[in-house]
């Protein structure tokens, strides 16, 4: 049988999660009393797209897999998180996510979230804190892409190669001015 997490190791567990480290211990405790464990093995479906959201996950241990349409988005590990906060509850998910080996993840409800973010702002800035770092690594990865796309354009300019649609030299169809 799988070992079950006490309120003191739940709350010293969150505390543990980056996205928690700044948030008072009193905050922690009541969200991890609030908390449910959930133990997943190798290949089975945590979250499948269309179903109803439930809340977040917060990986203990384990790698879980995120894909959207079938298309890889990302890997999930220990001291990672999973939500999709922009659904209300019971909206359906429009990610999946798969146990890649035996995964053991906290649990917490939207409402419980709320809750505690009402009582503890220090939650709702935590989370924005790591919506924001999201954010700027998003759109990091999204200037390498475009920067390598122009690369590759300008690398078939040179070749001769014809390029579909009047594709430009930035890589978005675009000519440079």
């Amino acid at each position: 049988m799988d070992a079950i997490l006490t309120l003191v190791e739940k709350t010293a567990l969150l505390k543990a999660f980056p996205v928690f480290a700044q948030v008072p211990t009193e905050a922690l405790a009541q969200l991890a009393a609030r908390a449910r464990e959930i133990h997943y093995d190798a290949g089975a479906a945590v979250i499948r797209e269309g179903e109803p959201n439930r809340g977040t996950l917060l990986v203990v241990e384990g790698q879980l897999e995120v894909r959207k349409g079938g298309q890889f988005a990302r890997l999930l590990g220990p001291g990672m998180g999973f939500g999709q906060l922009e659904l209300l509850e019971g909206e359906p998910h429009t990610l999946s996510v798969t146990a890649l080996e035996h995964a053991h993840v906290i649990s917490l409800s939207i409402d419980d979230m709320l809750e505690n973010i009402m009582d503890f702002p220090e939650v709702g800035l935590a989370l924005i804190r790591l919506l924001a770092t999201r954010i700027q690594e998003l759109l990091d990865r999204t200037i390498a892409l475009h920067e390598e796309v122009a690369r590759l354009v300008a690398a078939l300019k040179r070749a001769g190669v014809p390029l579909p649609g009047g594709a430009g030299g930035d890589g978005a169809g675009n000519e440079g001015t």
